[in-house]
């Protein structure tokens, strides 16, 4: 699992737009009870044929939902 430090918007975001994210195959899960902006963890990275995906790939997809507002990407 890698523990995300995220800010405060973009946590809600995810919390708020899981499936977004699950669909595309990044597996998340969320401890209240630690601290505001660390409460974001990946459990899995999705791969494709020979690439795995990457913590940045994830903050790319974060990035595209905030810009369009939760549709699917």
């Amino acid at each position: 699992p890698i523990t995300l430090e995220l800010s405060p918007d973009q946590e809600y975001v995810v919390i708020h737009n899981l499936e977004v994210f699950r669909s595309n195959g990044f597996n998340v899960s969320i401890d209240e009870s630690r601290e505001l902006g660390s409460r974001i963890t990946l459990t899995s990275l999705p791969a494709s044929k020979q690439y795995t995906f990457t913590v940045t790939d994830f903050l790319d997809l974060l990035g595209l939902v905030m810009e369009s507002g939760g549709i699917m990407v």
